[in-house]
Parts: structure tokens; C-alpha cells; sequence
């Protein structure tokens, strides 16, 4: 039901790599347009500024939220099967994840007119 790499050494190099990559374009794809309408939410620097800080900020947390969460969801969801706990754990942050990226699409508004 779970599938796990059992590529050998050279096989699950290249899956790391491949998956290295597409998360990268998967960040760029969320990370520039969010930085690109920066100066359509409002036209004072100031706001810009800590608009942007905040951003990175909770970014910060995210990361650490996840980094400090992760194994003991992973535990948590166990019953021996450490595979299908980290499937089931992805699966709960990628839930989270959308929810939040969908809350800021439907609610990110440009304020400057050009």
C-alpha cells in the first residue's frame, strides 16, 4: 500500500536529487509572487518592511514548528510502521499547508493601483 524507495545507493541518489529539485521549484513557485506583489499591497517602504519581516518571521516558526514536530508526530502516528507514519505526517502538514497557502490567495488583495 506504501510506497518506499528500494532503489539501491545510486537509485535513491537520484530520487533525492529529483525530489531536492522539485521542492525548490515548488518554493519558488509560492516564494516570487509573494515577493513580486510586495509593493501592490501598499506604497509606504515602511509597511513593505514589516509586512515582509512578518512574513519571514512566521516563516521561521514554520520551519521550527515542523523541524520540532515532525518526530514526535511520526511516533505518535506509529504502530510499528515507520513509512506509513511519515506518509501520514506529510500528509497532515501538506493538509495544513494548503489550507494556509489557499487563506492567503483568497484573501491577498492588491491596494496600489498602478
Amino acid at each position: 500500500m506504501i510506497l518506499t524507495s528500494d532503489f539501491g545507493d545510486t537509485g535513491k541518489l537520484v530520487y533525492a536529487y529529483i525530489s531536492y529539485t522539485v521542492l525548490g521549484i515548488m518554493y519558488s513557485g509560492i516564494n516570487l509572487p509573494l515577493s513580486a506583489i510586495l509593493p501592490s499591497l501598499t506604497s509606504n517602504s515602511n509597511e513593505r518592511t514589516v509586512i515582509n519581516t512578518v512574513r519571514m518571521i512566521f516563516a521561521v516558526i514554520g520551519v521550527v514548528t515542523v523541524s520540532a514536530g515532525t518526530m514526535p508526530l511520526v511516533k505518535a502516528f506509529g504502530g510499528g510502521d515507520q513509512a506509513k507514519s511519515f506518509l501520514v505526517t506529510m500528509i497532515l502538514f501538506s493538509s495544513i499547508a494548503l489550507l494556509l497557502f489557499l487563506n492567503m490567495f483568497a484573501n491577498t488583495k492588491e491596494r496600489v493601483k498602478s
